[in-house]
């Protein structure tokens, strides 16, 4: 009889020590698969947050890429077409910064028979065969053989180029121009004209960041650099385009909507940069943003736009 009890002693603890082992294995096997789940968890997380910010990153491109596009179209409207230079059976245009593309897409359209270059230093998607993109700093030597271009614009460009740039970029487009080629030269005041309080608060950022990166945001220089560099006819034309539905006449009315539309996108797609540039809150700039577009109406304000055109003299 103790024999038979030290024998179902001696079981009991096999099975005891049988389900120990194995409550150990599954505590095991549990604790191996919740690392390696939490581990996989991080790792979603974390490439989840990454193409977030690319998505983000993309949609910023986007919605910048949408306001270059209504740019264009305003000021293509006010100028009554994409140049006002008369342009004769062009053999080839070029751009100097491309931004979107659209302007030099438009011209290929225009021009089939014209070799059209654009150079920037990221370049559009869209190419056509009449089309010639590189991949440039305009502020080093172009990729572009001497007097070989019938007609240079560039646009947009002040607030990208330094005062002491321009020069340079002056002197390129006047190498790669045929004697008798002309160039236009677009460029709004970095400004708003007529601003109301908080606008002149938001300038005052401006000048100084201007100022630190040695922007030429009045534009004093380029007239006289481009007649240093020897461009002959240089012509200045300016336009006052409004900011708001606050003129009177029907076609001003609608070009200030537009417009009005373009400075409010602009100020959204920079937020995050200004943000922190400024040390502003998220609330805070928008409110800034909010009064500053009822500015615009209140106060009658307008950009500037000033077009230059010079042509390259025959010898």
């Amino acid at each position: 009889m103790g024999n038979q009890s030290s024998k179902i002693n001696i079981q009991n603890k096999k099975k005891q020590d049988a389900v120990i082992k194995s409550s150990t294995s599954i505590s095991t096997n549990i604790g191996s698969i919740a690392s390696s789940r939490r581990s996989s968890i991080t790792e979603f997380f974390a490439k989840r947050k990454q193409s977030i910010a690319s998505i983000m990153k993309k949609e910023e491109d986007i919605k910048e890429h949408d306001r270059e596009q209504r740019q264009h179209y305003l000021l293509k409207n006010v100028r009554k077409g994409n140049t006002r230079t008369l342009l004769d059976s062009p053999k080839r245009i070029v751009e100097s910064g491309i931004g979107n593309g659209i302007w030099v897409l438009e011209m290929a359209t225009q021009y089939p028979d014209a070799q059209v270059i654009g150079l920037d230093l990221k370049l559009p998607d869209i190419q056509l065969s009449n089309q010639t993109f590189y991949r440039a700093n305009i502020i080093e030597t172009w990729p572009i053989e001497p007097d070989s271009v019938d007609f240079l614009f560039q646009r947009n460009m002040v607030t990208c180029l330094q005062k002491d740039h321009w020069i340079h970029v002056f002197s390129e487009m006047f190498r790669v121009l045929k004697p008798g080629g002309s160039l236009e030269l677009i460029e709004q005041d970095p400004l708003h004209h007529n601003p109301g309080p908080v606008l002149q608060a938001l300038h005052a950022f401006y000048k100084e960041q201007f100022n630190q990166t040695k922007i030429d945001w009045e534009l004093s220089t380029l007239q006289d650099a481009l007649s240093q560099i020897g461009f002959i006819d240089i012509e200045l034309i300016t336009i006052d385009i409004p900011i708001g539905e606050w003129p009177t006449e029907s076609d001003q009315k609608q070009f200030g909507f537009m417009n009005k539309d373009i400075q409010k996108a602009f100020l959204k797609n920079k937020k995050n940069e200004y943000m922190q540039r400024w040390g502003m809150s998220s609330v805070d700039y928008d409110v800034a943003v909010g009064e500053v577009c009822d500015e615009f109406e209140e106060y009658q304000s307008f950009t500037r736009v000033n077009c230059w055109m010079a042509k390259k003299p025959v010898y």
